[in-house]
């Protein structure tokens, strides 16, 4: 079955937001003289694979305000996903004092009403401050693999050309199930949801809720869990369960990381 595409795919970049970028970049490029320069240089070779011997500086300004480029907002989203993913590479070299560009390009898109912000790396079309805090400290202080289906969550969400909206509901409920294993040790939410409201952490309707919607990612009718079951596919989820289910589930383990975790015990 085809993919749903992403809401957005179709729309342009509008003037102001294509002028927001390129000014936060040039803004960038202005205290980073040298980072600058070896990124723009990755965006030619390794981002559009075109010869070295070819290269021309300011690549950045040809990719957003260039004819055939102009609006593309799939492109000009994979540009600033692949330029993420590099600076948090230098980032995490500790060599060079990399300025906040997500936070800076955050502002602009917030200052020109773009519907747009970057969390953990990913472009998406989430401007709610709440949300996009619920999500970033989910992310942080926590197990690896919890990160990871996380991180996956927002990849499949994020993706503009074939976003996978039914494995990113699969993996939010997976970093809950991974989460909460770390203080009952039980294998499966449902399991997992027990040993909480026994212990007292949950109120038993906050249990049943999440049991209820860990059963609704198992069903063989959305097939989240379990897409080889698959065969009428009476509901596909789409982009708003998907973002519904990556907040939710980011709130729900800060809920019991916040509140509860320090006094956890891990025996039933």
């Amino acid at each position: 079955m085809m993919k749903e595409s992403h809401p957005d795919v179709a729309k342009k970049m509008p003037n102001d937001a294509e002028t927001a970028l390129y000014n936060t970049l040039y803004t960038y490029k202005e205290r980073n003289e040298e980072v600058f320069a070896n990124l723009d240089r990755l965006v030619w070779t390794n981002f559009f694979n075109y010869r070295i011997d070819e290269y021309e500086p300011n690549r950045f300004g040809f990719c957003i305000f260039d004819e055939g480029f102009h609006g593309n907002c799939i492109l000009k989203f994979a540009i600033i996903d692949f330029l993420l993913q590099e600076i948090d590479k230098l980032r995490e070299t500790k060599e060079k004092d990399i300025p906040s560009f997500v936070q800076e390009l955050n502002k602009e898109f917030e200052r020109v009403n773009y519907g747009y912000r970057i969390v953990n790396n990913h472009v998406i079309p989430i401007t709610d401050p709440i949300e996009i805090d619920e999500i970033e400290k989910a992310t942080k202080e926590i197990t690896d693999n919890v990160k990871e289906h996380l991180n996956k969550a927002l990849l499949f969400l994020s993706d503009k050309k074939s976003p996978d909206y039914r494995n990113s509901v699969k993996e939010s409920l997976s970093a809950v199930e991974a989460f909460c294993y770390k203080y009952t040790k039980k294998v499966t939410l449902t399991d997992s949801l027990k040993v909480l409201d026994k212990k007292g952490v949950l109120h038993n309707q906050l249990k049943d809720a999440f049991d209820s919607l860990y059963y609704y990612s198992s069903a063989k009718n959305t097939g989240s869990r379990h897409g080889w079951a698959i065969e009428d596919n009476t509901f596909v989820p789409k982009y708003y369960e998907a973002r519904f289910m990556l907040v939710t589930c980011s709130a729900f383990i800060n809920y019991i990381k916040g509140k509860f975790s320090e006094d956890l015990e891990t025996d039933e």
